[in-house]
């Protein structure tokens, strides 16, 4: 991956990346364990689209942004975890995900590439959580907890 994109990876360390506190709704600090937004919405109707992004342009409990920009490959590479999501296809980034010297987090894969996503095996390849990702946080909570078990994925 490095060769290709002009990016170098970041040693393992359960901190390396990751933000030590992040404000809470009430006004105090707590750890950092997810920070996941939209990079955009896309829908075949332009003005569903539009309608979508302004809506999410702030959460209106928090006031914060869920609508982020993209992260270039060298902001994602940064980080120790990486989130892997299908949309109606094969997450396509999965396998510079692999490469990367990062812990991917993703469901259990349902589609197939030359790849053979079906093929991977949860904690060997990958930290698996649920199709809901109902479990990110106690997930990420674990792999900090474990680095070198992380390593080893």
């Amino acid at each position: 991956v490095s060769r290709w994109h002009n990016t170098s990876f970041v040693p393992w360390s359960p901190t390396d990346g990751l933000p030590s506190t992040a404000s809470t709704d009430q006004g105090g600090s707590a750890p950092a364990i997810v920070d996941v937004g939209f990079s955009h919405v896309t829908s075949p109707a332009k003005a569903l689209t539009e309608m979508v992004e302004k809506k999410l342009k702030k959460d209106r409990m928090s006031g914060r942004s869920v609508c982020k920009g993209p992260m270039s490959l060298k902001q994602q590479l940064e980080y120790k975890l990486l989130l892997s999501v299908e949309g109606f296809d094969v997450a396509t980034d999965l396998k510079w995900k692999l490469l990367s010297q990062s812990v991917v987090i993703m469901p259990r894969p349902t589609r197939t590439t030359w790849l053979m996503e079906p093929l991977l095996q949860a904690w060997i390849h990958f930290i698996p959580v649920r199709d809901d990702f109902e479990d990110i946080p106690e997930r990420v909570i674990w792999a900090l907890a474990h680095p070198e078990v992380c390593k080893l994925i």
